[in-house]
């Protein structure tokens, strides 16, 4: 054996017990009763294939205290070869992970026959199985693993009896997945899922078999604000199956880094329904899984979200969603990763990197230009800057009925120069990163290229910034109060409008002092002053979802329960504005949407 072991098939004549039923005696082994216990205590799990009559083995196995320790058992007269098979499929196990105990080396060759995979050991292996390191397990003292397989157990019973389509089964089933987004409580499952399973793993990307290293891992994993993740808990009317898969997901770049599961939610469509529901991420599927993800067309309805990610129970709303709007930088995509998983459909415009060079939408001056109709000469004009007649268009000028509420944030305003064409006065954002681009003495100069710009095109946008734009330089804040007012008038006044603020002080490196950022609270205070103007309108202020500075990363950006903690900020204050029969909010001057 070479494999840790996670399931033991047991034969029981002349194995589990001593002597043969059929021939009139046995003599019951109290020490074998015993190792199925504490195997079950360690997480591993026990089962039966053996050729007797069931109506005689149960009762002698009740009486004993044993049977219910027993999952998935197969007591019949029909070879033991294809019975193993179908009962490993069944479970859910990979065959290396599963051993047979019998006494007789026919069985045991037959079952390698019908399962190459698998490990097989003779009756006189039992008396090492307990001091074997295949057999250390996982403590669990409290058999809440047992208990989850004999839920398994009777689900897939029910399941065979409803024939081969098994949607009506499904849907009738109850089925019920709360996204669990403490990773760091639950880290040993985490790595246990990312390590262990294989079927449903469909990265394949693992970590350390160093426990330390493991967590380290995964701690490095979610320390930046790109990488969103959870766990997934799933229940249904047989019982629960507890945290069964997790995934890990970089909501700016829209890529899959993790997504494994449990084949105990196998054919339940768990899966499925999370990709499409994650908005199908481009996903790098390695090895054999048994679900195509890609190639799929099957509609999972029979999945209801009990309790969309809360950090403490009921903390999020209650309210169905259907579709949320969202306009802003990397920010806002990260908080979409969560209301995604509250709302049916997500529509977002954001900036994009393009031939090295930020293309900034979230700018407040591309509400004009969305709004305009930006013409045909001026795109043109834009184009060797990177921007494209994409950029000009947004679904919030076509299908803005259809929202449940809006998300945006115009950080860029406080922190990026305007550029004017100096022939057609069209205004736009350009950006070279890494650059203080809002500071007055910022100039295009031949060393910033050098240091910044590697890509041929984003060198020669800068050249043809030089011959044909102006710098205006940072938008003023009566222009971004006419700009989201403009938007404002645009939008339905019946639905919440949340803009994010931008945080207003930062721990300095150099004097380890909490300093102000003067443009952040110049951009915030101008949408604090128009405010009031709208009873729809919300602000989120950063401070209030900051629990210390360790959330903080810089001075955009912030680990990824400050984006969850505000996600389920706006859908509770989402959905108790739409509850109510007409706008009324008079919470504050300001109305600042604060941690419940």
């Amino acid at each position: 054996m070479v494999e840790r072991v996670r399931l033991v098939i047991w034969d029981l004549d002349e194995t589990f017990w001593k002597g043969t039923l059929t021939e009139g005696g046995q003599t019951y082994r109290q020490e074998t009763h015993d190792i199925v216990i504490e195997l079950a205590r360690r997480g591993i799990m026990s089962s039966i294939c053996s050729k007797n009559d069931l109506q005689t083995v149960e009762p002698i196995l009740r009486g004993a205290g044993i049977w219910d320790y027993f999952i998935f058992p197969s007591i019949n007269w029909n070879p033991k070869g294809p019975r193993i098979r179908e009962m490993i499929e069944a479970i859910g196990l990979r065959p290396a992970t599963v051993v047979l105990i019998d006494d007789n080396p026919m069985n045991l060759n037959e079952a390698l026959h019908f399962v190459a995979d698998m490990q097989v050991a003779p009756e006189t292996f039992i008396p090492e199985i307990l001091g074997s390191p295949l057999f250390v397990g996982k403590n669990d003292a409290d058999l809440t693993r047992l208990a989850q397989y004999k839920v398994l157990e009777r689900r897939r019973t029910d399941e065979i009896a409803a024939g081969d389509d098994n949607t009506d089964f499904l849907r009738g089933s109850n089925l019920r997945v709360r996204i669990d987004h403490d990773i760091e409580g639950n880290i040993d499952r985490v790595i246990e899922l990312i390590n262990r399973t294989n079927q449903l793993n469909f990265t394949k990307r693992r970590l350390s078999e160093n426990p330390e290293t493991a967590r380290a891992e995964v701690i490095t994993l979610f320390s930046g604000f790109m990488i969103q993740g959870g766990l997934v808990h799933v229940q249904d009317s047989y019982g629960d199956y507890g945290l069964c898969g997790f995934y890990a997901v970089n909501a700016v770049a829209h890529e899959m880094v993790h997504f494994c599961f449990s084949c105990r939610i196998l054919n339940m469509g768990v899966e499925q329904w999370l990709y499409d529901k994650l908005a199908r991420p481009r996903i790098n599927v390695v090895g054999e899984v048994l679900t195509d993800l890609i190639a799929s067309t099957r509609r999972v309805d029979w999945i209801n979200t009990e309790s969309v990610g809360a950090e403490t129970p009921g903390s999020e709303a209650a309210h169905q969603f259907d579709t949320v709007m969202l306009r802003g930088g990397c920010e806002l995509q990260a908080i979409a990763h969560y209301l995604g998983l509250a709302a049916r459909n997500v529509v977002g415009d954001y900036f994009v990197i393009r031939h090295g060079l930020p293309i900034r939408m979230d700018h407040s001056v591309f509400i004009n230009h969305i709004f305009d109709e930006t013409g045909s000469a001026e795109i043109a004009a834009l184009a060797p800057l990177g921007y494209t007649p994409e950029d000009f268009r947004s679904k919030l000028t076509t299908e803005s009925q259809k929202a449940d509420f809006f998300v945006f944030s115009f950080w860029q305003n406080a922190s990026n120069a305007l550029y004017r064409h100096r022939t057609l006065g069209v205004e736009i954002p350009f950006t070279i990163p890494n650059t203080d681009n809002a500071g007055s003495a910022f100039d295009l100069s031949s060393s910033v290229l050098d240091k910044e710009l590697s890509e041929p095109f984003a060198r020669e946008a800068v050249e043809y910034l030089r011959q044909n734009f102006d710098r205006v330089g940072v938008a003023s804040a009566e222009a971004l109060q006419n700009d989201v007012s403009r938007l404002m008038r645009a939008l339905m006044k019946n639905k919440p409008v949340f803009i994010l603020l931008q945080k207003e002080k930062f721990l300095s490196q150099k004097t380890g002092k909490m300093e102000a950022f003067p443009h952040h609270i110049w951009a915030n205070d101008a949408l604090r002053a128009i405010c009031g103007k709208w009873s729809n309108l919300f602000l989120i202020q950063f401070e209030d979802y900051i629990t210390s500075e360790s959330d903080v990363i810089d001075g955009l950006h912030f680990k990824r329960q400050v984006y969850h903690r505000i996600s389920n900020g706006i859908l509770r204050k989402a959905a108790e504005f739409l509850s109510q029969p007409a706008p009324t909010c008079q919470n504050s001057d300001h109305r600042i949407v604060a941690v419940a």
